[in-house]
């Protein structure tokens, strides 16, 4: 019961982890799928990032230069190609990958990679932001109250949160920075 829970929590965090705290997240369902998830097996995924400064491998010209191979990606068109080794886990109704290995030249697998990055939708009402809040707060109390307690900006409009941490965090948030605007009105000398 409390795999699936926590299978439910990941789910919905991994789908948008907070960009402040992206590192840690990832630490978090890093120690998370270790300790309580089942391993399923390993897979590879490819990417291949096209170059942003030329015109898919064509030559390039500036008006001081004649045209030249791009310098970004010598003309290939493809400024970087990596492969990464991924471990599988399952943990109650949801799979989810960790990264092992990036690899520059393509590794022997028998199955076939992964195209490009895995994108999730995310989910409506700051669930994934509640989500990441509990995580925090069961398996990363330090990252909890940096985050929590310790923030000092969240746009949030109040007609849209749903989720009771969030809720929370944008009341203590709106109160602290009602109270640094009262102090500093109090400190003009006009």
């Amino acid at each position: 019961m409390i795999n699936l829970l926590l299978g439910l929590l990941l789910h919905y965090a991994n789908r948008r982890p907070s960009i402040l705290y992206k590192t840690e997240f990832y630490a978090v369902k890093t120690k998370l799928l270790q300790k309580r998830g089942i391993r399923t097996g390993t897979s590879f995924q490819h990417i291949k990032k096209e170059c942003y400064r030329c015109d898919h491998g064509m030559y390039f010209s500036h008006q001081w230069a004649m045209y030249e191979p791009c310098w970004v990606c010598s003309g290939t068109g493809v400024y970087e190609e990596f492969w990464t080794e991924l471990a599988n886990y399952r943990l109650g109704r949801y799979s989810f990958h960790i990264p092992i290995e990036r690899y520059y030249r393509q590794p022997d697998f028998n199955t076939e990679p992964i195209e490009g990055y895995i994108r999730h939708k995310a989910p409506k009402y700051y669930v994934a932001n509640e989500c990441c809040y509990w995580l925090f707060l069961l398996y990363d109390r330090p990252t909890f109250v940096k985050l929590f307690i310790k923030s000092t900006s969240m746009s949030v409009p109040f007609r849209n949160i749903r989720t009771p941490l969030v809720f929370i965090h944008t009341l203590i948030v709106a109160w602290r920075e009602s109270r640094l605007r009262s102090n500093e009105e109090e400190g003009l000398p006009f």
